[in-house]
């Protein structure tokens, strides 16, 4: 999936699920859903286009793609940086490329991996993610990421 695609198929995902959510649509919450050929996690708000990182799995490939909001030091277009994502289980850096995304002027860094039982455990076991890029950082809390995680740990791993 190329990076221009990333967020509108996220955003789709997030629209699909948004309708069953319990919680307000003004906050933020893992949601897991599978799609023709995929299956993604993403951290967002029900109802809007605010997706701050996001994990889309290809079924057929199992390649891993994840999608993070974040603005790194000295961000452009087309740039090459490390990004570390932990939790209290543990760790993992992937090397991402950044692009500025027209719609909405946000930073969006995103790799290609694959889920291994690091990230699991990361995404799985810890209280809080962890993600930080040459000088930017966020977290984000994981309470019901290891539930809204089933779908795509068993396409996926």
């Amino acid at each position: 999936m190329g990076v221009q695609w990333a967020k509108p198929v996220i955003l789709a995902a997030v629209a699909a699920l948004s309708c069953s959510r319990t919680a307000s649509a003004d906050e933020r919450q893992w949601i897991g859903t599978a799609n023709v050929g995929s299956v993604v996690l993403a951290y967002g708000t029900p109802d809007s286009d605010d997706v701050a990182i996001s994990f889309s799995c290809d079924q057929t490939t199992k390649a891993l793609t994840v999608s993070v909001i974040l603005e790194p030091a000295d961000a452009k277009d087309g740039m090459r940086v490390d990004v570390m994502l932990a939790s209290e289980s543990g760790q993992i850096v992937l090397n991402a490329t950044g692009q500025r995304l027209a719609m909405d002027d946000s930073f969006m860094l995103q790799a290609t991996t694959r889920l291994d039982p690091s990230l699991r455990r990361i995404l799985t076991e810890g209280r809080t993610l962890s993600i930080r890029a040459s000088g930017s950082t966020d977290t984000i809390p994981l309470a019901g990421a290891r539930e809204q995680a089933q779908k795509l740990i068993d396409a996926c791993a």
